[in-house]
């Protein structure tokens, strides 16, 4: 589940989610989550709309394990979730924020 906060109308959003597991199927303390400030960013310039969209890339990774030191322990079924994860959890992040310029970023 990735979901604006009701801090996310002022520029945070928070990217939420369990890598290899529905959300539908957690419970809310089951799910990581990783906030991304982007207050200070003009998301209708293109170079506002990058940087957010670094920053959420960043946020994916690191909620679905991509960060984990131990990533080459794991097994290809592994990977392949935690890939499944990053692009669930990229795309839905990318539609809460609700701005063209990030959009493209994403389908570009």
């Amino acid at each position: 589940m990735i979901g604006v906060s009701d801090i996310g109308k002022v520029g945070v959003l928070v990217v939420a989610l369990s890598a290899g597991v529905a959300a539908a199927d957690i419970g809310q303390d089951d799910l990581e989550s990783v906030a991304v400030s982007y207050a200070e960013l003009d998301l209708s310039k293109p170079a506002g709309a990058e940087v957010l969209y670094i920053r959420l890339q960043r946020a994916a990774a690191e909620v679905c394990g991509f960060h984990d030191r131990s990533s080459s322990l794991f097994s290809a079924a592994t990977k392949t979730d935690k890939q499944a994860c990053y692009v669930e959890a990229l795309s839905r992040a990318v539609a809460q924020v609700e701005a063209p310029l990030v959009k493209e970023q994403h389908e570009g």
